[in-house]
């Protein structure tokens, strides 16, 4: 059985968990960055062309990186 909780939703200290606990984010509300979980749940009840876009928006969690080619390990120079 399932009991309620004892806590507001602006006491969880993540904006995206409190946006999840209150149900199926929108995708404008999924669309803030670094929330990739809020955009997984918004993408799984939504049509298959916004799906690709909110998933691919979120890559590494940041919608600036989206598009942006990924660094092979090989072609990697270590400057430490």
């Amino acid at each position: 059985m399932l009991h309620s909780l004892s806590t507001t939703p602006n006491e969880l200290g993540s904006a995206e968990l409190t946006l999840l606990v209150g149900g199926t984010p929108t995708p404008v509300q999924a669309t803030q960055s670094y929330f990739v979980y809020a955009r997984m749940a918004a993408a799984a009840v939504g049509p298959a062309a916004q799906r690709v876009t909110l998933l691919q928006s979120g890559e590494c969690g940041d919608p600036a990186l989206a598009g942006e080619p990924a660094v092979d390990a090989d072609d990697a120079e270590y400057t430490g």
